[in-house]
Order: structure tokens, then sequence, then C-alpha cells
């Protein structure tokens, strides 16, 4: 299992890597194919879509904990059972209740949208609509299974499965797009894939992993327990979608098509960014439901926490201090001139998530207590507040009304106020915490971006040249002050492992 856990780290970052290059690549070759408007458009029905992915009510987590804590300990297979048939079982319901919510939904886009496109756009987005509800819909019960294979601690399969989808589904879009197909070809492969996926996941649970699957007795304490922690998820799900997908919709509905598409720009960003929360976080949750079944100090927890929360900080003060310095070049030679403005939201954004990703590993404490639901009610009374400033915002100075409502939200929610509230339910201790995930890693962070930036002020004028420039003054500091003076021994040699790892997988996988 230890060696699962490194090579599913590395895999993870591997997933993450190439999602950012692939967006890198693809974005700008997506909006030039579909142009400002389809693209903006094809955005805005993808967000509007997304709000039902609140529904899926953490079922993946709640299952992947819960079976950790039964693998622990011998002799509840049949209570682990029992389980997984009720959350099966769950799993199909809500999928159902998300394709009738979602046709629902279907006859209030015309109303929403009407003042902003044309009748030809409302069609289309009507079509891209029912797909991607579809592809909501399976997802949900897709995530049981997810779960289970990360409560098996299988985490070669369960990264390995992602990093193949983001390369089919890149290849398959470039193919048809390059035939002339638009919008309703890039959801039409969201939907396949999705099936493909549920379909390996599903096997690999039955026919590899063996999983017995068997409704003995409807468990109400377990059905009770499970309630508590799906209404969290459920709360912090519709949080998620206030602070990363309203904006879309806010700005579709109050601005146009090409404005949300100058800012999805930024979003794309964002999201990859706030993706890294789970790079590592959803690796160690099994760990974290294993040291509470085993009843873990307060200590024992936070230092659990430590020790993915330096390796996160050290990948995201790389983006955010990066893209501090060449941000800008980066915008101008990825989606060109036009969309450098995105470079304020997208910054802004970044910087108000960056704290939060570093304590993820909390939320997987949180979810084998099932005390997810004092967090979500937390964040949940930040997102009236994101909703309200957003609104107010975007009438007075624009898009970045929503940016700045969106990074209210998120630091006074999940930064300061979860922090405190980890504290008051498992002991988090908070200053030990942040003394050593900072300890020479951020001032190797700050040394190096004071060495860069003059390049930042010498090279104004954006270009392929100023890139370079200003990325490697960064970054070639920071590494070197990383290595020699912000890693402890620990550290470097997890690294190492982590390298040598990936490298088997690698030959494994050719031959």
């Amino acid at each position: 299992m230890r060696d699962q856990k490194k090579a599913g780290v590395a895999l993870s970052y591997v997933a993450t890597v190439l999602s950012i290059v692939l967006s890198i690549a693809f974005v700008p070759f997506l909006i030039s194919s579909l142009g400002d408007a389809e693209y903006g458009l094809y955005r805005i029905v993808q967000s509007f879509a997304s709000q039902l992915s609140i529904m899926i009510f953490g079922i993946g987590s709640l299952t992947a904990v819960t079976v950790a804590k039964y693998n622990a300990k011998p002799g509840l297979e049949k209570e682990k059972e029992n389980f997984l048939a009720m959350a099966i079982g769950i799993a199909a319901m809500l999928s159902l209740l998300i394709l009738a919510i979602g046709g629902v939904m279907f006859f209030s886009i015309e109303s929403i949208f009407k003042e902003s496109m044309t009748v030809e756009q409302i069609k289309l987005a009507k079509k891209l609509y029912i797909l991607l509800v579809a592809s909501i819909g399976i997802s949900v019960f897709r995530d049981v299974f997810s779960g289970i294979i990360r409560g098996y601690e299988h985490f070669i399969f369960s990264k390995s499965s992602v990093v193949a989808g983001l390369i089919l589904q890149v290849l398959l879009m470039v193919v048809l797009l390059k035939l002339g197909f638009k919008s309703l070809a890039i959801v039409t492969i969201y939907l396949t894939i999705n099936i493909a996926r549920t379909l390996a996941e599903v096997f690999y649970c039955l026919g590899i992993l063996k999983v017995k699957v068997k409704f003995h007795h409807f468990d109400k304490a377990l059905f009770l327990s499970s309630f508590s922690f799906s209404l969290a998820v459920f709360l912090q799900a519709v949080v998620t979608q206030v602070n990363q997908n309203l904006d879309s919709v806010i700005l579709g509905a109050m601005t146009t098509p090409e404005v949300v598409t100058l800012y999805s720009v930024a979003l794309t960003i964002f999201t990859t960014f706030n993706g890294l929360s789970d790079t590592i976080a959803s690796v160690f949750a099994p760990k974290g439901a294993k040291l509470i079944a085993y009843e873990a100090s307060a200590q024992e927890l936070t230092d659990h926490v430590l020790k993915p929360g330096r390796f996160q900080l050290m990948v995201v003060s790389a983006l955010l201090f990066g893209f501090l310095i060449a941000g800008k070049d980066f915008l101008y030679l990825w989606v060109g001139s036009s969309k450098v403005e995105a470079y304020g939201i997208a910054l802004l954004l970044m910087a108000s998530t960056a704290l939060s990703l570093i304590s993820a590993t909390s939320n997987g404490i949180l979810d084998a207590l099932l005390k997810r639901l004092g967090r979500s009610l937390i964040i949940s009374g930040t997102a009236l507040l994101n909703l309200i400033i957003s609104i107010i915002l975007v009438k007075k100075i624009g898009y970045m009304g929503a940016a700045i409502g969106t990074a209210a939200a998120v630091l006074i929610g999940q930064v300061v106020l979860t922090n405190i509230y980890y504290n008051r339910v498992f002991g988090f201790k908070i200053a030990y915490f942040y003394r050593e995930v900072f300890r020479g890693i951020l001032p190797s962070s700050f040394i190096a971006v004071a060495v860069a930036l003059p390049s930042y002020f010498l090279f104004p004028n954006l270009s392929l040249k100023s890139f370079l420039i200003k990325g490697f003054s960064f970054a070639v500091p920071y590494l070197l002050l990383l290595y020699f003076w912000g890693m402890n021994e620990f550290e470097k040699n997890t690294i190492k492992s982590m390298l040598t790892k990936l490298g088997v997988l690698k030959r494994k996988l050719k031959k």
C-alpha cells in the first residue's frame, strides 16, 4: 500500500501537470475553433449544468473513508457488504434525481438567457445542456465505485484512469474540431468517456478487487450518520458552485458571451490551481480514516496533515509566484493579447485559495469523523456574501466584481473560519501547523520572487523571450533554494522515491 500511495501521489501530479499542459495547448485551439461567441456559450451552459453536480452528496468520499475504516479492522466483511449495497442504491437514486431535476431546469434556459442570447444560441444551449446533464448523472453513479477503489488504496489504477481519460478526451476533441465539428461534439466526448470510465471502474471493483455487495439489512444508525455527512458535502458543493461556476452564470446573464470567454480564461487557471487540493488530499484520506479508527492524538492528526501540506505548499508557491512574475507573458502566448486582462482575475483567485490548499488533507479527517457538516455550514454562510458582492460589483465594475466576491468568500470561509473549526473538532494545532509548513519553503519563495522581480520590470514587452527570461529567473533560484534550504531530508527522499516508482510504472506500462 505504501508503493500504491507514493505512485498515486506521483500520478496525481502527473494528472495535474498534464491538465495544465493540455489547457495551455488546447484552450486557445478550442477558442479559435469555436469562436468567442460559441466558446462563451459553451462555458455558460457548462456552468449552468454544473449546478446539478452539488447533488453528488459526496458519496464517493463517504465510500472511501468508510471502506478504509472497515478494512482497518478485521471481521467486518458483512457490514462492508451491507454498506456498499446501500451506497450503490443511494447513488443510483441520486443519478435518477439529477436527471429529473435537470429536466425541470431545461425549461428555464430560454427565460434566463433570452436577453443575452439569440434564438439560435438558445437552441444550441438546450442541446448542450441535455448531454451535460446526462454526463453529470453518470458521474454520480461512478463516484461510489471510485470511492471503493480509493478505500482499498489502489491509487495506481484510480489515477491512471484519470490520466488516460484526459489524453483520450483531448485527442478526440482535436480530431473532431479539425473535421469541422463544434461544441456539440465536445460534450458528446465528455459523455462517452464518462460512460467508459464508469464501466472500467465497475469492472475493476467487481472483477479485480472482488468486492462483494450484498444488502443484509437497513442500518438506520449508519444511514443517519451518512445522511449528516452527505448533507455537509451537499452544502459544501453548493458553495463550490457559487464560488467557481456561478460567476459565469452571473456574467452570462448580465454581460455577453464574449465577456464570459475572457473570464473563463482566468477561471480555467483558477480551477486547475484549486484542483491541487485533491492531488494529495484524496490519496491521504484513507490513511486519515485509519488514524481515526485507531484513535490517534491531536498531534498525530496535525502531523498527518503537515507532511502532505508541505508538498502542497511547494507546488502552490511555484505556480502562484511563477504566475505573478510571468503570468502576463503566459496569457499572451497562450490565448493572445486580447485575453491578457485575465491576469488580474486569475492572480486574485489563485492567491485567495492558496492557504486552503495547504491544509486540504484535514478534510479527510473530517470525513472519517463524519464532522464535515460544521465546515459546510461555515462556508455556506460566506456563499451569500459572494453572491451579493458579485452582483453588486459586476454592475459597477464589470467582471472583476465577480472575482472580488469569490476571493472574499474563499478567504473568510475556507481559510480563517475553517481552520478554527479544524481546531475545535480534532485539536488541529493551527500555529504549529503553519509555522512548520512554512519553514524553509516560504522564505525560499520570497527570495526567488525578489531575484526574479527585476526581470518583470526590465522586460515589459510581452513575448516568448520575455516569458522564458522571467520564468527561468524565478524557477532556477526557487528550485535551488528549495532543495538546499527549504526541504528536509524526508521530503528529498520521498520525492526521489516517487520519481523512482513513477519510472518503474512507466517501464511496466511500456511492456
